[in-house]
């Protein structure tokens, strides 16, 4: 079983940042996801982090890091679910994904796409009013 967690104590978000083998990134929100046990009580090992960062109505994932020697597709897609979703509770209408955050395939999977700018994002507005609906356009697309 894993579990996906916001990551509060930034010494902690330090140290996977740099077992993960990614900058830290303090002003930051981070998540962890964990495979851990089934009462979820213990963390049994580190499956990858995420950093984001968000502005007004918009918001930048930095990094979608496996931990080295781990890479589980389903994970990294559901660890960056949660925070759009959080991004998308704090009014962002907008996440971009950093050029350097992940794979271009990953990218694609998690249903991000050049905009007008170039940028690879995802309009949380639209997500969010039908996930269905956005996940076929992106696949028209």
């Amino acid at each position: 079983m894993f579990k996906i967690t916001p990551v509060e104590d930034k010494g902690l978000q330090e140290e996977l940042c740099s077992v993960c083998g990614t900058a830290f990134l303090p002003g930051d929100f981070c998540y962890l996801a964990a495979n851990v046990t089934d009462d979820g009580s213990k963390i049994l090992g580190i499956l990858g982090i995420c950093q984001c960062y968000f502005r007004g109505e918009a918001g930048i994932i930095h990094n979608v890091t496996p931990f080295p020697g781990t890479y589980d597709e389903e994970v990294l897609i559901i660890m960056v679910r949660t925070a759009m979703s959080f991004l998308y509770r704090c009014g962002v209408a907008k996440v971009i994904l950093d050029e350097n955050a992940c794979d271009a395939d990953l990218a694609k999977t998690m249903g991000f796409l050049p905009d007008e700018t170039d940028s690879l994002s995802i309009d949380l507005k639209r997500f969010y009013l039908s996930p269905c609906h956005y996940n076929k356009e992106k696949a028209d697309k």
